[in-house]
């Protein structure tokens, strides 16, 4: 015997009815980020997703120039998985921002402060650059991947890599001797970058060019 059509068509209708209604009277959460995952303010609140969803956020990286903020940006962290230098995997997620720096030091052979070199003999400075995270530490491979580049001012000083040292990556600027009979530029240019969540962040670093000759004219 066959069921009438019209009778299967009636029992379907009743069956979305009675689901719609059911749907209707589930009690709806504030916090719910299953039934409004565009609600950002709801998923933050919502356990278990709160914390993947604030932990998309933001790695905020500092370049700090002898303890003068230079440069600042917002990297997107990169999904995966991989471990970074904290000992933490890349897929944990945090509330709360994470705060990078590349810092930045030039000193001489003594280890005081300087930013000057003296054309007129064979000087000599260090610049030293390291990564860490604020609150946490050094970040070693960021560090390991900081470079040196001189971008102005070549035909005046030189670099030399240092490697590694004091958890720093250091490299030596060294004058050229003899100097070069051109016109000397105030000061020449170091850029220092390291790559932070596969971005490279970096600024540069001026040094004041000196000499100690007098030109006297005689009248």
């Amino acid at each position: 015997m066959r069921t009438p059509r019209r009778l299967v068509s009636w029992v379907r209708l009743l069956a979305w009815a009675l689901l719609l209604l059911a749907a209707w009277e589930l009690p709806v959460l504030a916090d719910d980020c299953l039934r409004d995952p565009l609600n950002a303010n709801d998923c933050l609140r919502t356990p278990g997703t709160a914390p993947i969803i604030a932990g998309v956020a933001t790695v905020v990286v500092s370049v700090l120039v002898n303890g003068q903020e230079v440069v600042r940006t917002v990297l997107q962290p990169r999904s995966g998985g991989q471990p970074s230098d904290n000992g933490a995997e890349e897929g944990e997620e945090e509330q709360e921002p994470r705060q990078l720096q590349l810092q930045i030091d030039t000193r001489d052979a003594a280890g005081a402060a300087r930013t000057e070199l003296n054309v007129d003999e064979r000087d000599r400075l260090y610049v030293y650059a390291r990564c860490l995270e604020v609150g946490k530490g050094p970040l070693p491979a960021a560090t390991q991947s900081i470079r040196f580049q001189l971008t102005d001012g070549q035909a005046w000083v030189t670099l030399r890599d240092q490697g590694m040292q004091y958890e720093s990556r250091i490299v030596a600027v060294d004058t050229v001797q003899p100097a070069p009979e051109s016109a000397m530029p105030e000061a020449v240019s170091v850029y220092v970058s390291a790559t932070f969540e596969g971005e490279s962040v970096g600024a540069s670093v001026s040094l004041a060019l000196t000499s100690s000759q007098f030109i006297l004219e005689v009248t």
